[in-house]
Order: structure tokens, then C-alpha cells, then sequence
């Protein structure tokens, strides 16, 4: 076990170090289209630091104090964050990759980026400094608490690129809902076309994350359309 143990902390050491490298070396990174097909494995490997160290806080906090300290539930404990900052220091490897990608819009994209890259990198010193904050309860669970923030804040930014604003806290935020008008009185665009495109589209063609360059927010930003032109021919 101790073997495996070894294996994983230079593993996870070394995508840290690589992790370290792209972001100083950030604005002159080239990704070719083979290394994109990685980057956008982005999303399916985030779930996995988010449950990882949940599990983590939750067992640091309350479960490893339920048994009786031993040396093989020391163990668990470490493998359990060791993982969940190898798979952290990984998926953020892979977001900056998918960063590199267009239609993303810069300053949203800046805060998830340094909120994600700064989780990995935390986790990482956790499990250096694990036997120093667990000698210190208040310690441990002022980390605990601060790692489970930013992860908090780190999943809203990137849902709020992915699926819009305020994606996560939608369901429990007032409903906004379009005013009814009579059929002679719609206008076409806006009361018809608009809260379809609202609906199904401008979560991937908004002003955070514009799909092929396609913003669908403004009639005049509809009409201009993407990178390939006129999304229609009004000749």
C-alpha cells in the first residue's frame, strides 16, 4: 500500500508542476486540435475533485473522530486526499487546455480558471501540511470550511459559463416569467422567437460562452451572427 501511496504523490507532484508550468507559460500555449480532445474532457473528471474532497472534509471533520486512530486509518485518510488533489491538479490541467479554445468570454473565464488552478494547488499543500493541521482542530477545520468555499465558488463560476448566469441557485432564485400579450399585439421576434432562443440557446451563445463565435442575447447580435457569417440570408 505504501508503494501505491508513493506512486500517487509523485504523480500528483509532477501534474502540479506541469499544472504550474502551462499557467506561467499561459499566454503562449498553443493547443493543437489532438490535445483539445483532452481539454474537453474537462467536464466529465470535474465531478470527481468535487466528491473526492467533500468526502475528504466530511471524513476529516467528523468520521475519522468516530474511530479509534490507527495506522491504517491514518492511511485511508491520506489516500483519500492524495487522490482528490491528484484528480483536482488533472481536471484543472484540462480546463486551461479547453480555455484556450474561443468563445469564451475572458473575464468569466479568468475567475474560474485562478479559482480552479488555486483549488488544485491548495489540495496539494493540504496533503503536505495534513499531520501539522490535524495536530490543530480549529486548524483543520478552518481549512476544511475555506476548501469547501472555494470548491462551492469554483462550480458556480463554471456553471455559470456552461449553463448561464446563476444556473446553480435558479431553482430557489424568484422565477422570471415572460409577459403574456395578446396574439395580435405580439411582436414576432420578441415575444415569440426570443423566449424560444432564451430557453434552448443562449446558455452555449451568450456573452461568457459563444459557441462559434454566435451571440444570441440582442437582435443585432443575431442578425451579425458567428465566425461563418450570417446565420441566414435576408437577400
Amino acid at each position: 500500500m505504501q508503494r501505491w501511496k508513493n506512486i500517487l504523490f509523485n504523480t500528483t507532484f509532477f501534474f502540479n508542476c506541469l499544472l504550474l508550468f502551462i499557467v506561467l507559460f499561459y499566454s503562449s500555449l498553443f493547443v493543437p486540435a489532438w490535445v483539445q480532445v483532452i481539454g474537453r474532457m474537462h467536464p466529465l473528471l470535474i465531478h470527481f475533485p468535487i466528491v473526492l474532497l467533500i468526502l475528504y472534509i466530511v471524513w476529516n471533520i467528523w468520521l475519522s473522530k468516530k474511530f479509534t486512530p490507527s495506522e491504517s486509518l491514518q492511511l485511508t485518510g491520506d489516500l483519500l486526499l492524495l487522490v482528490s488533489a491528484l484528480s483536482a491538479a488533472i481536471t484543472a490541467l484540462m480546463g486551461l487546455l479547453l480555455s484556450k479554445e474561443s468563445g469564451y468570454d475572458a473575464d468569466a473565464l479568468s475567475l474560474h480558471k485562478w479559482s480552479g488552478v488555486s483549488l488544485a494547488f491548495i489540495s496539494f499543500t493540504w496533503y503536505l501540511l495534513r499531520n501539522t493541521l490535524s495536530r490543530l482542530k480549529i486548524a483543520s477545520v478552518i481549512t476544511s470550511t475555506a476548501v469547501l468555499i472555494l470548491l462551492f465558488v469554483t462550480g458556480d463560476l463554471g456553471a455559470d459559463i456552461t449553463h448561464g448566469q446563476d444556473y446553480l441557485l435558479a431553482p430557489v432564485l424568484p422565477e422570471t416569467k415572460p409577459q403574456q400579450v395578446a396574439l395580435e399585439d405580439a411582436v414576432v421576434f420578441t415575444n415569440m422567437v426570443q423566449p424560444v432562443l432564451q430557453a434552448k440557446c443562449i446558455s452555449c451563445h451568450n456573452s461568457k460562452k459563444a459557441k462559434g463565435e454566435l451571440l444570441m442575447e440582442t437582435t443585432a447580435q443575431l442578425l451579425k451572427g458567428g465566425k461563418d457569417g450570417p446565420i441566414w440570408d435576408t437577400a
